[in-house]
């Protein structure tokens, strides 16, 4: 009854139809966005029976299929792949599951000279670490260089001369626990790799610096030992026991092999027997920029492989410009999580991802139940972001939007449901690369909520779907309520999400989209200064 009311009553209200210089109204079915309707929805998706909506499981089936039904009772087309001439709500895309075998995962050092030739085997987990994720399986050897302690900044370039393209590029970590001169924090990690990979490397070996000699020490008597990198990347040991998912290579849908996606470079942290071989082979002592001379390296990444396939949600409500309709705004939020552990425990993810999927799915039963807005707005849920973004990176580059159709915001939410009611995290800050037009109005949003934006979420930028929409130069907002002690554990249970304050944060995002989706203007990304506006994170 009260749908069929509220969907009479909007044939009565028009909508707002805001120029460059309107203050922003409260679209005309918020009220309709509720703190029970919302936990409804969650009390299902995040229940023991949904088993944590592992992806590609048949409960994130499931949880897909709960998503598809509510959609057709609320009346909303579906805009995912034609299934015999006729849309539906689901877009597939393939994955594949990768179980890495840490016994057939190896490394051999081999060094070379007119006189001797020497080599040593390194087992994965007992002689160095690596984690599996993101790697193909395979096998490769190639020279190695040596490129310092693997820094690229302003005011430093360690690749400079070194010449890594093509080979293992080696680096040496004066710190292998967190310290002044080097660090395994995760920030750490990906910009050893990523400054690897942009110089061309087609792998990463990582040794530890020679302790420092304490003050007034003689020799090395004194010096500390550091940690090993078995003990600060206990993760990465943990996650050879783990089978991972990479998304298909895109022949099951005819893509060409330039679409394919690149797979991460492997960087392998050495423990001493590594380390120790690098450094006595051909007396190196110590290691110099470039190329080392007779040393070679071969690593082989061993994985049983299955390909499976998993789909996103898609529904549409088709705007009513005949011009801007054909311009698209897109809600979007994950729904899948990380299943059940090797003890039985669920990861039931209430808060993360359905208080975000939930928020969504009162958010489009809001714009069902009012005039449609000038531009289309595409209701998203994407599986695959607990195993690295991959729903939403496939459907970025391969959407199922109506031919001619241009996506030109996004409105991500991910975790809305913890932490101070009357605050929302925001990124991108106003300091922050991909701050754009939206956020003018996001303010005013928030107001009509009596909430407050608070701009501190810059460093989770790449962890959530919005990232690869940011990628292809879409204006974005992500609403996140922050991290708690939950995260990833299985007390991230219904009982502890403020189902109010992920409905304010749902009827925040239902304003600030509605008004973008009927003002003249498109989103755009603000034009920065010289030397403003670098994302922090």
């Amino acid at each position: 009854m009260r749908c069929v009311l509220l969907m009479v009553l909007a044939c009565f209200v028009s909508p707002v139809v805001a120029g460059d210089t309107a203050r922003l109204e409260s679209g005309p079915a918020a009220k309709g966005i509720t703190a029970p309707e919302l936990l409804a929805h969650l009390r299902f998706l995040a229940s023991d029976f949904m088993s944590g909506r592992d992806t590609g499981s048949e409960h994130e089936k499931l949880a897909s299929e709960y998503l598809a039904a509510h959609l057709s009772a609320i009346g909303l087309a579906p805009c995912g792949d034609v299934v015999d001439g006729k849309a539906s709500y689901f877009a597939e895309f393939p994955l594949r599951r990768i179980q890495p075998s840490r016994e057939r995962t190896r490394v051999s050092l081999t060094y070379s000279d007119d006189d001797v030739s020497r080599t040593v085997h390194l087992s994965a987990a007992t002689d160095f670490v690596i984690s599996p994720r993101g790697l193909e399986p395979g096998a490769t050897t190639a020279p190695v260089a040596f490129a310092g302690g693997g820094v690229v900044n302003s005011e430093r370039n360690d690749y400079e001369g070194a010449d890594v393209k093509g080979k293992f590029a080696l680096v040496e970590m004066e710190s292998v626990s967190g310290g002044r001169r080097g660090s395994l924090s995760f920030g750490a990690i990906r910009a050893l790799r990523n400054n690897a990979t942009k110089a061309g490397a087609i792998g990463l070996l990582v040794i530890r610096a020679k302790p420092e000699v304490a003050e007034g020490a003689e020799g090395d008597e004194g010096a500390a030992e550091p940690k090993s990198f078995g003990e600060s990347l206990s993760w990465a040991k943990r996650s050879f026991g783990r089978s991972s998912l990479l998304l298909g290579d895109g022949t099951e849908v005819g893509d060409d092999a330039e679409s394919k996606r690149q797979p991460t470079i492997p960087v392998m942290y050495l423990e001493s027997a590594g380390t120790d071989f690098v450094r006595e082979a051909g007396k190196l002592q110590p290691l110099r920029r470039g190329q080392v001379s007779g040393l070679t390296a071969s690593f082989e990444y061993a994985a049983d492989i299955t390909p499976i396939r998993s789909r996103n949600v898609v529904a549409v409500l088709p705007g009513s410009d005949p011009t801007l309709s054909k311009e698209v705004l897109v809600y979007s939020a994950h729904y899948d999580h990380v299943g059940v552990n090797a003890k039985g425990e669920i990861f039931n993810g209430a808060d993360d991802n359905a208080s975000g999927t939930c928020a969504i799915l009162e958010v489009a039963q809001a714009y069902s139940e009012a005039p449609a807005p000038k531009r289309t707005v595409v209701f998203l849920w994407v599986s695959g972001e607990e195993k690295g973004l991959l729903g939403s990176e496939w459907w970025a580059g391969h959407d199922t939007l109506p031919e001619g159709h241009e996506i030109v915001g996004n409105l991500n939410m991910d975790m809305v449901g913890r932490n101070d009611s009357g605050k929302i995290s925001i990124c991108p800050s106003p300091e922050h690369d991909g701050h754009s037009t939206m956020g003018k109005f996001l303010a005013e949003a928030c107001s009509l909520e009596n909430y407050t934006a608070v701009y501190d979420a810059d460093r989770f930028y790449r962890r959530t779907d919005s990232y690869n929409f940011a990628k292809l130069g879409i204006p974005f907002v992500f609403f996140f309520s922050g991290e708690h002690e939950d995260y990833h554990r299985p007390s991230d249970t219904i009982d502890k999400v403020d189902a109010d304050k992920a409905a304010s944060v749902a009827r925040i995002a239902y304003h600030l989209g509605f008004e973008l989706a009927n003002r003249a203007e498109r989103p755009r990304i603000n034009e920065k200064k010289s030397g403003e506006g670098t994302p922090k994170e």
